[in-house]
């Protein structure tokens, strides 16, 4: 081997086992499905109300998901994998049953129409359908 090959075939080597250095960003995981239901102390659905999801790690923060409580205290909603916050607030005012999440903006941590209730959630890769959110 010639004196001035030796370097490249070296160079070539470590850049074929290692990469040239540049790394993908890691894929964004899908949404999953999470459900559950709420209800007070005494085991009584929580009706008519809305669940806002404040995510708490850094790869969520760009999503606030939403969900309406129903009259039976269940609800449904997709968010991605990771740790949440979730607060109980009321409705809007005069949007009844039929308010969409999605229209509503997430009251503010404080904000006179949280009920003070919350929660932290881990939601998992595959989803959680199981959560029981008591209001004490």
């Amino acid at each position: 081997m010639n004196h001035r090959t030796l370097p490249v075939s070296v160079a070539v080597t470590v850049l074929f086992a290692f990469g040239c250095g540049t790394k993908s960003a890691p894929a964004t995981p899908d949404p999953v499905s999470v459900s559950g239901t709420v209800c007070d102390a005494t085991g009584k659905p929580v009706a008519n109300m809305m669940l806002a999801f404040r995510p708490e790690d850094a790869g969520n923060q760009g999503q606030r998901p939403m969900a309406l409580v129903n009259a039976d205290g269940k609800f449904r909603t997709r968010c991605l994998p990771g740790k949440y916050t979730v607060s109980l607030t009321a409705l809007p005012r005069g949007a009844g049953h039929a308010a969409d999440p999605a229209a509503a903006s997430p009251p503010e941590k404080g904000s006179k129409e949280t009920t003070g209730a919350s929660w932290e959630v881990n939601v998992l890769s595959n989803g959680r359908d199981d959560l029981k959110l008591t209001v004490k």
